[in-house]
């Protein structure tokens, strides 16, 4: 059972390990390709915000009733 936890604990490290060593074997530019992906991370985020913002706000006014 032991083993089956320290698995569970250690499966995110050893696959951003795996992606890395993988896009390192194929010369691929991670920061940048990293520093894109963020960009568009902050532009998706700010596009679905309002949305988000007004479905928790219909939320808490059907739970307050």
């Amino acid at each position: 059972m032991n083993w089956i936890l320290f698995l569970s604990d250690m499966i995110i490290p050893i696959t951003f390990a795996g992606i890395i060593m993988y896009a390192i074997s194929r010369k691929v530019p991670l920061y940048d390709n990293f520093i894109v992906g963020a960009k568009e991370g902050f532009h998706t985020v700010f596009s679905i915000a309002p949305t988000i913002v007004g479905l928790m706000v219909a939320v808490g006014i059907v739970n307050i009733g």
